[in-house]
């Protein structure tokens, strides 16, 4: 941020011009609180910003991180207008940015989301790499319900997993990463599991 200072003005104020805003905003103590340093940070750049630029500021919030992955050479307006629209309704629960989806294709992959076509959008926890791609609408409603269901715990992580073995006739169960849970952590019997690698001669 760059500041000045403006002398011969009627009465003290702190005004603040960002490329991002359709006007200046005047900071107002009684509605945006007493601290001008985190009405600064949060006024002064885009709700819903780029990545990687803005990594470190959306890492530093603590909250899971929706990346909405555009094709930059189409007209990405309607989209980011909506995921605007979102970011502002949770706001309090997750973050939202926008990253190019050409570029990182290989970060919509691991986050399991399709690659076929842009835009498409998957969130991430930064604590334990969970994944939740997006399968619905890119209206501010819908994804508004996606956010929350992250957050109350309804909307549950992507696992990269084989298919579930559809008949476990043989002495050896198999186990693959969506049944995990149910059979390695099932607390009624005790399981001796080995991991291996197909490719391995071992």
């Amino acid at each position: 941020f760059a500041f000045a200072d403006v002398a011969g003005a009627d009465a003290d104020s702190i005004t603040l011009y960002a490329a991002h805003l359709d006007a200046p905003l005047v900071y107002d103590a009684a509605n945006d609180g007493a601290d001008v340093k985190a009405w600064i940070l949060k006024a002064g750049y885009p709700l819903v910003d780029e990545l990687p630029a803005a990594w470190e500021r959306y890492s530093k919030r603590g909250l899971p991180l929706a990346i909405l992955f555009v094709d930059k050479s189409a007209d990405n307006a309607a989209v980011l207008k909506e995921a605007s629209a979102a970011a502002e309704r949770v706001a309090d629960k997750l973050a939202i940015s926008f990253a190019d989806g050409v570029r990182f294709k290989q970060q919509i992959e691991r986050m399991g989301a399709p690659t076929d076509s842009l835009p498409v959008l998957a969130a991430m926890k930064l604590s334990g790499k969970a994944n939740y791609p997006y399968a619905g609408e890119l209206n501010a409603d819908a994804i508004v319900a996606w956010a929350e269901g992250i957050a109350d715990g309804s909307i549950q992580a992507h696992l990269r997993s084989e298919p579930v073995p559809e008949s476990q006739d043989g002495p050896v169960t198999v186990v693959v990463g969506k049944s995990f849970k149910d059979v390695v952590l099932d607390a009624d019997k005790d399981v001796l599991l080995e991991i291996y690698a197909p490719w391995c001669g071992h």
